[in-house]
Formats: C-alpha cells, structure tokens, sequence
C-alpha cells in the first residue's frame, strides 16, 4: 500500500515536471508554436501519450476503493482545460476515460454527501422550527400564565382596594358610631343632669310646698285658735250682760 502511494506520488510530481516544461516551451517559443502550431500540437500529444503509459500502468494497480489518484487527475484536467489547442484532444479524452469510474463514483459520492448533508440540514431545521414552534408555544403558553397572573393580581389590588375601601368604610362607620356614642353619652349625661336638676328641683319644691303647707296649718291653727279666742271673748262678754 505504500509501495502504491509513493507511485502515486511520483506520477504527479512528474506530471508536475511536464506541465512545467511544455508552459516553460511555449513561453520561450511563442513564434515557433505560432509557425508550427500543429506539429507542436502532434508533438505535445505524443508528449502526453508517453506518459498516459506509465499513468495507466500505474492506475490499474490501484485500488477500487482508493482515492490518491484523484489529486493526480485535478492537477491535468486543470491544466488541460485551460490549454488552448490541448483541451478535449486525445489525451485530454484519455483521461478523461481512465477516471472516469473514478469521477463516477467521486461525484456519486459528494452527491450522496450532499443528500446526506440536505438530508441532515433539513431534519436540523426541521427539528429547529420543531423546537422553535415548540418554544414559541411555551412562551404562548408563559404569557398566558403571565397575563392571568397579571389578571389575577389585578384581580387581587382590585381586591384590596374594595377590601381597603370597605375597611375604610368600616372605620368612618366605626368613628361615626365613637361620634354618635359619645354624642349620645354626652346627650345622656345632659338628660341625667336634667334628671337631676328636675330631682333637685322637685326635692326644693317640695320642701317649698311642705313648707307652705306647715306655713298653711299654721295659718289655720292660728285662724282657728283666734276664733277660739274670739268665741271665748263673746262668750264672756254675755256673761257680762248677764
């Protein structure tokens, strides 16, 4: 195995090398390539056909499954493509053929990578907007529970505020019943105060009327013992005349 990739290695820098002489050639002699410009590209052919050999010798060697002829095939079809008279001649077909099963099956692969990759994207965002609708319920959900727990705790100052209403109420009630009490108490102690006057009143009256009335037996004592003395007088003054 690394027998095969150290043939690999040396394919492509020597790949490398002829890349770099036939650019070095047509820089150096543009004019000739421009007088002989299909036997240069017959030359450049027979060039690249000496070594497709050992590239395919080398190639069937390797394994199905192995990839480290790839980079080997990049590095010449790059070239190729971009070369003006070389680009889908015939050793840019043969390699095209000798890769091909390799390019298959590189291009089933990264289309399988891709697959999987939308395949995995998908169920990620797929699980994403699952997650994001299932967060977008639950903060549904919590600003229900917050708007009811607002509810509710206006509900509750609304409560209090009735209930400190009803207290304060309560406590004007409360004062005015202190107020009406204490007026009441004062009205009570006023009538009791009468109520005593009146007793004192009526004890200074009676004793003005039993007064009046010793005041008036005396008076009739006195009346009827001065009509004693009187009948007495003219009783002796008959006697008298007698």
């Amino acid at each position: 195995m690394i027998l095969q990739e150290k043939k690999i290695d040396d394919l492509i820098h020597l790949a490398e090398i002829c890349i770099e002489l036939l650019l070095q050639d047509s820089e150096h002699y543009p004019e000739a390539f421009k007088q002989y410009n299909d036997l240069l590209i017959e030359h450049e052919e027979i060039f690249w056909s000496l070594f497709a050999v050992d590239m395919e010798h080398v190639i069937d060697q390797q394994p199905i499954e192995s990839w480290d002829s790839f980079p080997l095939f990049q590095l010449l079809n790059d070239y190729l493509r971009q070369h003006d008279t070389l680009s889908n001649g015939r050793f840019h077909q043969q390699l095209r053929d000798t890769f091909a099963p390799l390019v298959i099956r590189y291009v089933d692969l990264m289309e399988s990578c891709i697959a999987q990759s939308i395949h995995k994207d998908n169920r990620r965002r797929a699980n994403s907007h699952k997650i994001e609708r299932r967060n977008n319920e639950f903060k549904t959900e919590e600003n229900k529970r917050r708007a009811e727990a607002l509810k509710i705790a206006r509900q509750d100052d609304e409560f209090k505020t009735e209930d400190n209403k009803r207290r304060a109420e309560a406590l004007k009630i409360e004062r005015q019943d202190d107020e009406f009490k204490t007026e009441d108490n004062k009205r009570r102690a006023e009538a009791l105060k009468i109520a005593r006057q009146d007793d004192e009143f009526k004890t200074e009256d009676n004793k003005r009327r039993a007064e009046a009335l010793k005041i008036e037996r005396q008076d009739d004592e006195f009346k009827e013992e001065e009509r004693r003395r009187n009948a007495l007088r003219i009783h002796n003054n008959r006697d008298k005349y007698k």
